[in-house]
């Protein structure tokens, strides 16, 4: 009975070995390759996803060359700069009242017509004993036009006679869609501020800021813009009409040129086709940060606190590297004999053709090469990041898991030597 239970335990072990020896001998095969090994540099969206850098012997700075080889044209035909909005749209610095929007009319004298009123969903303000009065996408000059002249036309008071005033109590939330060279492309819904932001005495004031109605809002609710995009090409369409708006002056924080946005439009944001590394910083316009996901296991692990994946690790500031990234996932230093030889990929996705590519780096190189950031790719927004240990490493585990295996053949070995 003994003799068949140490049969078996060795038949077992015989089998584990087997399975380890095989997992040892396959376990580069399972490795992910790279995406852009057999294409032309002018195919992949960053010119650092090359993994032929090396066998190339690439100068310092071809990346940057790279990067900007084929791009696209910056703007468009002046004819189309040239496209008015049509009546009353014609001006994009001013901002214009649509539906929802909260305003304190004011006649000088009258409190019958004086009082607040709603922009209705028609883009009218009733008062009252009178028809309707369309004031949606005027400015607040052109709006107090429209109600003093039908306060003359009902011939409730003469011509000059009335004194009009509107201001805007609280700015309303406007629909719209964003899409080209944007990171969440779609409609939108700037200024939509919750209810604990309009407090009262700011609502019964006279005045409000409609700085959450411009066009750099929608691009930031539209995920931001991306590395390719054109900015001084940006088309606002209203009503059938187009409009070219330049808002290269944005990076650097100025809203001279931002325009305000009404419900309906649409914002179309070209792509030059090429990766623009001077857009993949923080900036109004671009996302404050990005979210990727991390993977920093020598073995299965129950949560990401042993593998020292945090908060501060998966959201990082727009415009982290690769390598930065594996910084802050601690994917790099340690014991210099086994984990020299780490290696790291990055699975992101090509956001001009829909393409996954996956990206593998060697952590020393990274590290130690003083031209790094020719192949140290910039994050973008949803990549995925995970780090492989070294071969030194992969062997000591093995070991490790041999040694665990083998102990209870030991016993096994004492029980035979009993039954004999």
């Amino acid at each position: 009975m003994s003799f068949k239970i140490i049969l078996s335990s060795t038949i077992q072990l015989g089998v584990r070995l087997l399975g380890l020896s095989m997992i040892c001998s396959c376990a580069a095969s399972v490795v992910p390759k790279n995406g852009f090994e057999e294409s032309e540099v002018s195919s992949a969206y960053m010119a650092e996803w090359r993994s032929d850098y090396r066998a190339r012997r690439l100068p310092f700075g071809w990346a940057g060359v790279e990067n900007t080889h084929g791009c696209k044209v910056q703007g468009l035909p002046e004819a189309v700069a040239a496209l008015p909005f049509g009546r009353n749209h014609n001006q994009l610095g001013d901002p214009r009242l649509a539906p929802g929007d909260l305003l304190q009319l004011n006649v000088e004298d009258d409190t019958l017509f004086s009082g607040p009123v709603v922009v209705a969903s028609d883009g009218t303000i009733s008062l009252r004993h009178m028809a309707p009065i369309g004031v949606a996408g005027r400015s607040i000059a052109s709006a107090e036009d429209a109600v003093e002249n039908a306060l003359v036309g009902e011939r409730i008071y003469k011509q000059g006679y009335s004194s009009v005033s509107l201001t805007v109590g609280a700015w309303a939330p406007v629909d719209v869609v964003v899409d080209g060279a944007v990171f969440i492309p779609g409609p939108v819904t700037v200024n939509d501020l919750p209810a604990e932001a309009l407090q009262s005495d700011k609502v019964e004031a006279s005045g409000d800021h409609a700085i959450q109605r411009r066009l750099s809002a929608a691009l930031r609710a539209a995920g931001g813009i991306r590395p390719d995009a054109d900015l001084s090409g940006i088309v606002i369409m209203r009503e059938g009409q187009e409009r070219k708006v330049d808002l290269s002056d944005a990076l650097a924080g100025n809203g001279r040129h931002d325009p305000f946005l009404m419900s309906g439009d649409r914002v179309v944001v070209p792509s030059r086709g090429c990766f623009d590394a001077g857009l993949a910083q923080p900036s109004p316009i671009t996302p404050p940060g990005v979210r990727v996901f991390l993977s920093n296991l020598s073995s299965p692990a129950r949560a990401n606190g042993p593998s020292a994946i945090g908060q501060h690790s998966t959201s990082l500031p727009y415009g982290t590297t690769l390598l930065q990234a594996l910084f802050s996932a601690n994917c790099v230093g340690g014991t210099q004999v086994t984990n020299a030889g780490r290696f790291a990929i990055l699975a992101t996705t090509d956001p001009i053709t829909g393409e996954s590519v996956v990206i593998q780096r060697a952590v020393e190189d990274l590290v130690r090469r003083p031209d790094r950031a020719e192949f140290n790719p910039t994050l973008l927004p949803g990549d995925a990041i995970a780090c492989y240990n070294s071969v030194a490493t992969n062997v000591r585990d093995v070991l490790a898991m041999i040694g665990e295996l083998a102990g209870p053949s030991l016993l096994t070995v004492g029980l035979l030597e009993a039954a004999e």
